[in-house]
């Protein structure tokens, strides 16, 4: 075994989910890790987000082939001979295709942010048609400190046991559960590794490192570059706004943001915010202050009157996020992520933003912009018609139980700086701020991020060889990963109309023609692969015949 030193650091998550994916600058329920000076909640937010909402969105699916779960026993720390503790790692297991030789396929899924059954479910070009192309054996393992794979239980987040939470720990626990069921069930045979998001960053890692055990990964949408130094922190929300540019209604949400950027100054105009609330209980204000608070009821109809300027950046990040969100899971056919989206819930948007959005981004019509902001989440699914919009629990419920496995690796080799300007965006300027993200994982966890971890790792990419990195040009999280192929048998595939890892996802009748091919432009990627290993293993084992039979005869001849 390598020790953790000698293993390259790795960087960034998804987790998801996948997850899953968290970007570097994110916010901490309870104790709080801004990614600016404010006390807005910080855009990097967005990572963090995805890993929950990521698994959410696997929970809507439903179908897929069924699976047998399994549990195997892993090191909690492979890199200290000293250390003899072990915990149940959760696996999930389908034979169906498999046709009991040994030697076949192994169709292999890297488990990212969140339960690994919730994954199964949104990976069915994984758990379907690779699997029966190949004829092999599925098998999704489940990241550690994720789902119930807890390798302390309870008190797994304690800060004495949450330090095990890392990359090459978790690559370690895959490697060792391959060559375990290669060695006590299923042969030797080609493993083709694959994920979504920051499972499939875990996917490439995968291959770099063991790449005698990994015959081939697929890391769709997997931003390996998305670190300190490496990707412009500026390009993720722009790519949102090129989104809702080409959607028509860009000039029309900045605006928006514009007229809600004032409204916080008016609300802290006055020093002693708090105070604001009780101008809701006393006689009608006929001043601005009260004109504002009056506007915002009238066209956000928040669940939680806004009646100060922090409550305006509030709903400011909110939405931030939750246009991020809506980029990145841009479909063509309805899903559940936040929500119950539509199809093309960006397109959905700027339609329910309405005909009024170009008048209204032209003339100070504040309302107007307002009341087209809500009808357009109306129509996107994040808010329903006639309710009241909840701010306060979206992106917040840690049902999943992803947040602080995922908190501790953005903490440690997984940040990722995202911000905003304002002029490349249609958003508020909220750039990243490193000194707070720092400072907040040193009062959270004790640990500080290490933000040269992935660019030692990513100067590896330029020898890689069997990796498709696939990306969807409509996901943000595009602006994070290769653009071109780093080396001349690590492949990029870019999806003209794709979002999030649509290409893992179910084939749909829905489904664009550049999905389409990119899935056939992948399975015969594979297949190449897959052949190579066939031929390479029947060269060698009539090499070592060879060999054996002239030790033979050198035996006689002495």
């Amino acid at each position: 075994r390598l020790s953790t030193a000698e293993f390259l650091s790795m960087a960034f998550s998804c987790v998801s989910v996948t997850v899953v994916v968290s970007l570097v600058a994110l916010v901490w329920p309870g104790s709080s890790v801004a990614s600016h000076g404010d006390s807005r909640r910080s855009p990097p937010n967005i990572y963090r987000k995805a890993a929950q909402h990521h698994a959410h969105a696997a929970a809507g699916e439903s179908g897929g082939p069924a699976y047998v779960t399994k549990y195997f026993s892993s090191d909690v720390d492979h890199f200290n001979y000293e250390d003899n503790r072990t915990f149940a790692m959760r696996v999930l297991v389908n034979e169906e295709r498999w046709d009991g030789q040994k030697g076949r396929p192994i169709i292999f899924y890297t488990g990212n942010e969140g339960p690994i059954d919730l994954f199964w479910n949104n990976s069915r070009f994984w758990t379907e048609t690779v699997r029966d192309h190949f004829g092999g054996v599925v098998v999704f393992a489940e990241h550690r400190y994720f789902g119930e794979t807890m390798p302390f239980g309870n008190k797994s987040f304690e800060r004495q046991n949450i330090g095990y939470c890392t990359i090459e720990q978790v690559l370690e626990d895959y490697a060792v559960l391959l060559m375990r069921l290669q060695s006590t069930k299923y042969g030797r045979g080609p493993i083709l590794a694959g994920g979504g998001s920051y499972g499939g960053m875990l996917a490439a890692w995968f291959r770099l490192k063991y790449p005698s055990l990994v015959t081939g990964s697929l890391a769709a949408s997997a931003p390996v570059l998305q670190y300190v130094n490496m990707t412009d922190q500026y390009m993720w929300f722009a790519k949102v706004t090129e989104d809702f540019r080409s959607a028509g209604c860009a000039d029309g949400i900045k605006t928006a943001f514009t007229f809600l950027e004032q409204a916080t100054k008016t609300l802290k105009h006055n020093k002693k915010d708090k105070a604001t609330a009780a101008l809701r209980h006393s006689h009608r204000q006929t001043d601005e202050r009260q004109q504002t608070v009056d506007d915002l009821a009238g066209t956000f109809s928040t669940c939680t009157p806004i009646e100060n300027g922090t409550q305006v950046e509030s709903l400011i990040a909110w939405m931030m996020d939750a246009f991020g969100e809506l980029a990145m899971v841009d479909y063509p056919y309805p899903a559940s992520f936040l929500g119950s989206l539509p199809a093309w819930p960006v397109t959905k948007f700027c339609e329910g933003y309405g005909s009024t959005a170009a008048a209204a981004a032209s003339v100070s019509d504040r309302r107007g912009v307002w009341m087209a902001m809500r009808r357009g989440l109306d129509a996107a699914g994040l808010a329903e018609k006639g309710k009241c919009l909840n701010i306060q629990t979206t992106g917040e419920d840690d049902s999943l139980g992803a947040l602080d496995g995922w908190d501790y690796l953005t903490c440690t080799t997984q940040s990722m700086p995202i911000g905003s300007n304002g002029d490349t965006d249609m958003f508020p300027p909220s750039p990243y701020n490193l000194t707070a993200v720092v400072d907040g994982c040193r009062k959270k966890y004790g640990v500080t991020p290490d933000f040269t971890w992935p660019r030692r790792y990513s100067n590896y990419f330029e020898g890689c060889s069997n990796i498709i990195f696939s990306n969807g040009l409509l996901d943000p999280w595009w602006t994070g990963s290769f653009h071109h192929s780093p080396s001349p048998s690590c492949v990029v595939l870019n999806v003209t109309e794709g979002a999030h890892h649509l290409d893992l996802r179910a084939p749909s009748d829905e489904d664009p023609l550049s999905v389409r091919r990119v899935r056939e432009r992948e399975l015969g990627i594979m297949q190449g692969w897959v052949d190579a290993f066939y031929g390479a293993a029947a060269a060698a084992g009539e090499e070592r015949r060879r060999r054996g039979e002239e030790g033979r005869e050198t035996l006689v001849y002495q």
